[in-house]
């Protein structure tokens, strides 16, 4: 947090955001002690479980985006996937 910034209100709602930066900062000791090949299984689990949601990230955001309009084509995007 910088000089400019104030804490965020409790029951904001970023607080959710706020509470998991803040596990991710008091773990960074332990991710820096990882081992390459655990931050590989690990980061690879990550990207898995995101494919799998993206999609629906995906059209919700363009629905939020374009109200009224059908969303994006997941079918076009998955056939242009590049992971």
């Amino acid at each position: 947090m910088t000089a400019t910034q104030s804490p965020p209100a409790s029951g904001s709602a970023f607080e959710p955001l706020d509470q998991a930066v803040a596990e991710l900062k008091g773990n960074a000791r332990t991710w820096a002690r990882t081992s390459p090949e655990e931050r590989v299984r690990l980061l690879s689990e990550v990207r898995d479980r995101l494919i799998d949601v993206a999609p629906a990230w995906a059209e919700a955001d363009s629905r939020r985006l374009n109200p009224g309009r059908r969303g994006v084509d997941i079918g076009a995007l998955r056939r242009n996937e590049r992971l």
